[in-house]
């Protein structure tokens, strides 16, 4: 004899409707930055990642320094 099922709120369904859907948009997503990433790295020919000098730091610009006549 199968098991009772129990009945789902349909708050709940609704909710589990959504869900898969966010799902199929986020893999949707995912494949599409998979194909850029393909497609950037096709384009740039340039050197390896480890070759790349690092950014330079955003340091603040050093005061300025009047010029004092002697």
């Amino acid at each position: 004899m199968p098991p009772k099922r129990r009945k789902v709120p349909t708050q709940d369904v609704d909710l589990a409707a959504q869900l898969n859907e966010l799902r199929q948009m986020m893999l949707a997503q995912q494949q599409e930055i998979g194909g850029l990433r393909a497609q950037l790295a096709q384009q740039n020919h340039g050197p390896p990642d480890a070759e790349v000098p690092p950014a330079p730091v955003n340091q603040p610009a050093a005061p300025e320094i009047p010029d004092v006549d002697p």
